[in-house]
């Protein structure tokens, strides 16, 4: 019986198709195989000649101009990579400009109620008080109550159209409107005329104060005028030093005479470009008449509140990073802490080592109050004593992934922070 089952399996047609049929299934398996890879060739090089127009720039671009989403749009509408960048940068300037603008219109709102006040015409029966939306000055019957007390106020007829169009809230500062990406001129300081971006250099067009802001020309003038300024000093000290007798004089960079010390200020008389006490009294005039602008009050760069020439010290007033007094104490303070805490770090790791036990190299960042490691710092950053960590650097592009704080002692937020008491 096992002799018959081994010639039924030996002589049996249907076991021989079945010896022979895996050589052709492989064969076929590769064929598909093959066929699958030119497909998706095909596939590929259809996608790679495929174009879609872009709607900003209106060209015909392929697949790798396009991010994912713009490309996957059923009904058009494409926008490429480019235009999408720009259109970003445009927004931030949107935004950055509605900023400028909302403070220099509060600005301009305090100085007026300043000026109202000594002139009598902010209080009384024929008071008028300017309103921040229209910027008109109105009377008394044209607020309510409430509105009419505020600094900010808006009057009767701007309130109506805020709730008519649906805003329950006043618009936030730096709020992008429509109207604002079409802002492309800006006041120059210097020549008095709203020109255009192209007339300011980058730096100057990122000024934002009207005060310090010049355009091209104004800025070449000036230059010129301070190099023909150090010229002339060095042409007289050649003459002094030829003739030592020539009484000693200075040159006024406003009216560009050589005047005696005496006719200049303590304070003028310091500077490079110092004017003398005639052309201060003349520009002081020309400002009190309104023919120059002069600014009595800034924004400082910490708490972003307005406050008078008074709230500042010396030489943080005229400062683009200005900050007040309490803001610069606060600062100071901080410094103290920063110093203080880098020193207990210290410390607690020299008696780590005396211990035997390893300790990192860390330093404290001066923006989060982490320790971290020389991977968390440029090579710049690490060098300095306030040092400010990569992390720090991003948090206005994007958030931080888990930097909280721990327990007591301790702070966390990644890999490369240590906790304060136990730096080994």
């Amino acid at each position: 019986m096992a002799e018959c089952i081994t010639t039924s399996k030996c002589h049996d047609p249907a076991d021989t198709q079945t010896e022979e049929g895996p050589t052709p299934k492989k064969a076929k398996i590769v064929r598909s195989d093959n066929t699958a890879g030119t497909n998706t060739e095909n596939d590929s090089l259809s996608s790679n000649s495929e174009t879609h127009t872009c709607e900003s720039c209106i060209k015909s671009l392929p697949r790798a101009s396009y991010t994912k989403k713009q490309w996957n749009k059923v009904y058009g509408g494409w926008i490429c990579n480019n235009c999408l960048a720009e259109q970003r940068s445009l927004l931030r300037d949107a935004e950055k400009e509605a900023q400028r603008l909302d403070k220099q219109n509060r600005h301009e709102q305090k100085l007026i109620d300043q000026k109202g006040k000594a002139d009598g015409t902010f209080d009384g029966i024929d008071a008028i008080r300017r309103c921040l939306i229209c910027q008109v000055s109105k009377p008394r019957k044209e607020y309510s109550g409430k509105q009419w007390k505020r600094l900010f106020r808006e009057c009767e007829s701007c309130v109506t159209v805020r709730m008519e169009s649906g805003e329950k809230k006043k618009r936030p500062v730096g709020q992008v409107q429509a109207e604002l990406l079409q802002i492309v001129s800006r006041f120059c300081s210097r020549c008095g005329d709203t020109k255009a971006k192209s007339d300011f250099s980058p730096k100057q067009w990122k000024q934002p104060a009207d005060g310090e802001r010049m355009c091209k020309v104004c800025w070449r003038r000036e230059e010129n005028a301070r190099y023909e300024h150090r010229s002339a000093i060095e042409q007289e000290e050649i003459r002094r030093e030829n003739n030592p007798l020539l009484p000693m004089t200075k040159l006024c960079f406003t009216c560009h005479n050589f005047k005696s010390p005496e006719a200049f200020s303590s304070n003028q008389r310091k500077k490079l470009y110092g004017s003398c006490t005639e052309c201060v009294v003349v520009v002081h005039d020309r400002r009190r008449q309104g023919i120059l602008q002069v600014k009595k009050a800034r924004v400082c760069s910490i708490c972003h509140l307005e406050k008078a020439f008074e709230d500042y010290a010396r030489g943080q007033f005229a400062r683009i990073d200005r900050r007040c007094r309490i803001c610069a104490a606060a600062y100071v303070k901080e410094r103290d802490e920063h110093r203080l805490a880098e020193k207990e770090m210290e410390d607690k790791r020299r008696l780590c080592e005396e211990r035997g036990k390893k300790s990192p190299l860390t330093k404290r960042c001066f923006g989060c109050k982490l320790f971290k490691d020389v991977d968390g710092y440029s090579g710049r950053q690490w060098n300095k004593i306030f040092a400010t960590c990569r992390a720090c650097f991003k948090k206005d592009e994007r958030a931080l992934d888990g930097v909280e704080n721990g327990p007591e002692g301790f702070e966390r937020g990644g890999e490369n922070e240590y906790p304060i008491d136990e730096p080994c």
